[in-house]
């Protein structure tokens, strides 16, 4: 329902500031006679039951809403201001009797000025009539992009605030914070670094908004870090024995269009599996070609610390 906040029009010149007339949370800025030349604020700007200091700046041909001192939106105004010696009328929307469209609500101090405000001018106004004691409402808290040693942590607020994490390995007491992101925003991300693996992690976010209304998230979400790689070589003599996990060569070079590949299809195997050269098909067995040029090949890397005459076994 469209509801008149602030009205001197006469239905042809003049200028009208209401609710919106697409729903009621919003403002809708009209100047001159069409109401589909008017320009509309963000959506959801308006709460009631509650009270909010409204700016509305006017330029040339531009026009700019504030709620609680933060910018809800602009746009370019299409009717030029031609004056009217018509009433300033405050609470209502029509000009003539069948579409008065009283605001339903309350009002204070309104104020007109003859010059445009600045954002800040604006802020401070909404700071000593204001005093905002809500902190920001969290929702939509997740956690992605999980490795071994790291997370991102992602949520939204419903206004602007600032960003950080606490967390901690699950089953501990002490929480490490994040470095406090002062930038305000609605949509904040954080990427956690550092973290062993295979261990979960216990984790709440926390925004504060510009009047230091700090929220901590209410509840206590949970992610596991991932297993770590794979262990690669070099691997490491030990006491004259040195044992080669075949399934993880330092390098893997294809040959004849040939290549050996990790395998799990033949019980017997320990650790991940076996390797297995193939495919099985033109065989070359001419050695005088030699091996080193038509067979494929696996290196491995390996680390001796003990001197001796070493034997290998394949």
């Amino acid at each position: 329902m469209k509801q008149g906040i602030l009205n001197k029009s006469d239905g042809t010149n003049g200028y009208r500031l209401i609710t919106s007339d697409t729903d009621g949370d919003r403002l809708k800025f009209i100047r001159g006679a069409y109401f589909a030349d008017g320009i509309q604020s963000n959506d959801a700007v308006l709460t009631a039951g509650v009270w909010q200091h409204i700016a509305v700046v006017i330029g040339t041909n531009q026009v700019t809403f504030y709620v609680n001192g933060v910018n809800q939106g602009s746009g370019a105004l299409k009717t030029n201001l031609a004056s009217t010696s018509t009433n300033l009328f405050i609470g209502q929307k029509g000009y003539s009797a069948s579409s008065v469209n009283f605001f339903d609500g309350n009002m204070d101090e309104m104020k007109i000025y003859n010059r445009a405000l600045t954002q800040t001018e604006i802020q401070n106004l909404a700071a000593t009539v204001i005093a905002d004691t809500t902190p920001p409402v969290i929702s939509a808290v997740a956690s992605s992009s999980i490795t071994s040693t790291g997370a991102t942590v992602t949520w939204t607020t419903n206004e602007l605030s600032d960003t950080q994490v606490q967390y901690r390995v699950q089953g501990t007491t002490i929480w490490t914070n994040t470095t406090l992101n002062t930038s305000m925003v609605t949509s904040h991300s954080v990427a956690l670094t550092g973290l062993n693996a295979s261990t979960a992690y216990e984790y709440q976010v926390k925004s504060k908004d510009a009047a230091n209304n700090l929220a901590t998230q209410s509840t206590i979400s949970v992610f596991t870090t991932l297993a770590p790689p794979p262990a690669t070589a070099p691997f490491q003599e030990s006491g004259g024995l040195l044992v080669i996990e075949a399934e993880h060569p330092h390098a893997n070079i294809s040959r004849s269009g040939k290549s050996w590949t990790n395998q799990t299809t033949q019980t017997g195997f320990a650790g991940e599996g076996y390797f297995e050269a193939g495919p099985d098909t033109n065989v070359i067995y001419d050695t005088s070609t030699g091996f080193a040029t038509a067979s494929p090949e696996l290196q491995y890397q390996v680390q001796i610390q003990t001197t001796g005459t070493y034997y290998v076994w394949v």
